[in-house]
């Protein structure tokens, strides 16, 4: 288990030490003080990547280049600082080039108030959690994820250029498709492993007086192969993120969850329900 934490131009803390007990640890403190950005960066030095947010810039303390986080795991030394320009993980003192190994020490789960966004929310949140889920799971999950989005994000930055150069945006196509499968494929087996967990506990929360269901509705056409027969001025319509729908729930939900009439304020840990 994880022992020791230390932060670095980490959000609200410009610098702090944390001794973690061997069994139920509790943090107390006034609101913003930084209880919720202890479990997040416990969960980045352990996954590299927020349960709070799908971008690692936002940690970054404000006026600071780079955050960075140390801990102990298991006799083992973990360390990772990110900065916009260069990202450096290290396992027992040693940089890494590849991340498999130091992936493989330890697993995170993550519950909080704005959870309830998954069913609430919009797909972006159910993306994020399937991929913060996946990439724990299934050792293809995350290598498939980066490179999806590389070759997203490169390709969009050609369609948005002044000059648009067909050849060089059509050799973004393969490894879409490619990449983009496996993503359906992976996300949709994630769905159906969670669906009769999550059935199971809604019908323990409804007394079994409601009915749930969950599945997965590709944003985009299982056929990925469709992208490269568009034409270049349409491209950007045929290569869409790739989504999970929950179904049913939401009118279930709303008699469990609902919000006072006060309005919403607070840190990321102090929201109101009834």
């Amino acid at each position: 288990m994880l022992t020791s934490l230390r932060l670095r131009n980490f959000r609200c803390f410009e610098g702090v030490l944390i001794d973690i007990g061997p069994a139920f640890n509790l943090f107390l403190g006034a609101n913003g003080e930084g209880k919720t950005t202890i479990l997040e960066a416990a969960c980045i030095l352990l996954r590299l990547q927020s349960q709070r947010s799908s971008s690692l810039a936002p940690v970054i303390q404000i006026g600071k280049k780079f955050f960075e986080v140390r801990g102990k795991f298991e006799e083992h030394e973990l360390e990772f600082r990110y900065s916009a320009l260069k990202r450096r993980v290290k396992f027992d003192e040693i940089e890494q080039r590849t991340l498999s190994e130091y992936l493989r020490i330890g697993r995170v789960v993550s519950l909080a108030n704005a959870d309830i966004e998954l069913v609430r929310g919009g797909s972006e949140g159910r993306r994020r959690y399937l991929d913060f889920l996946g990439a724990q799971i299934d050792g293809s999950y995350r290598p498939a994820l980066r490179a999806y989005e590389r070759a997203l994000r490169a390709r969009n930055a050609l369609l948005k250029s002044p000059m648009l150069r067909a050849r060089e945006v059509a050799a973004y196509d393969a490894p879409l498709i490619e990449h983009g499968r496996v993503l359906l494929r992976l996300r949709a087996e994630l769905t159906e492993m969670l669906a009769p967990l999550a059935t199971q506990a809604y019908q323990r929360i409804s007394a079994g007086r409601e009915k749930f269901a969950l599945r997965f509705l590709p944003g985009a056409s299982d056929d990925f192969g469709a992208i490269s027969g568009g034409r270049i001025a349409n491209q950007s319509v045929y290569v869409r993120q790739l989504s999970v729908h929950i179904a049913t729930i939401w009118n279930c939900s709303s008699t469990i969850y609902r919000r006072r009439n006060s309005p919403r304020k607070g840190s990321s840990g102090q929201l109101c329900w009834q």
